[in-house]
Order: structure tokens, then sequence, then C-alpha cells
């Protein structure tokens, strides 16, 4: 019988609980954990088709800079604030791929 969907999911929940843990670690409050968690799953949808060990952090980039053009961030997140969520996204993301 193949596990390889059990493994999947049992990876899909560990990358979770890191990334979360990781938030929580920086400070990030729960209501900003939610966005952070919500622009993840946008961001793996987005690129569903590569490997997520192999972005770097001009995928974050590119990816904010896209959703922002397309009016997906509300003003209040356009701009500065964007890049510094690009940023601080990309270094969290980063610190959970090398946790699995």
């Amino acid at each position: 019988m193949d596990n390889s969907k059990d493994v999947d999911q049992e990876a899909a929940s560990r990358f979770w609980d890191n990334y979360i843990n990781i938030l929580i670690d920086q400070g990030v409050k729960e209501t900003a954990r939610r966005w952070y968690v919500r622009r993840v799953e946008q961001y793996i949808r987005h690129y569903a088709d590569e490997r997520l060990r192999t972005h770097t952090a001009q995928y974050v980039v590119d990816f904010f800079t896209e959703i922002g053009r397309e009016g997906r961030l509300s003003d209040w997140h356009n701009g500065r604030q964007s890049m510094l969520y690009g940023f601080f996204f990309a270094a969290c993301f980063k610190k959970v791929l090398r946790t699995k």
C-alpha cells in the first residue's frame, strides 16, 4: 500500500507547525499570523508547479509585487510595507524549509 499521501500530510502539518512557531518566536501577533498564513497558502498555490526548496527571496518579492498590482492587498499593505512583509515572509519561510 502507498503511504505517500500520509507522508505528504505529515510533512505539510510539520511545515505549518514550524512556520507558526517561527512567527510566534518573532513576536508576531495572532491576528498578523493569520495574515501570514493566508499569504503563504496563496504563495504556495501561485507556485504550485515548483518545489519550494528551489525558491529564492526574489520569488517572494515578485509574488508580493504581482498581488499588489492586482489589487489583492489593501492600500495599507502596498508599497514599502509589502516589501518589508516580503522580506520577513522570505526569512521565516526559509527557516521553515531548513527545519524539515
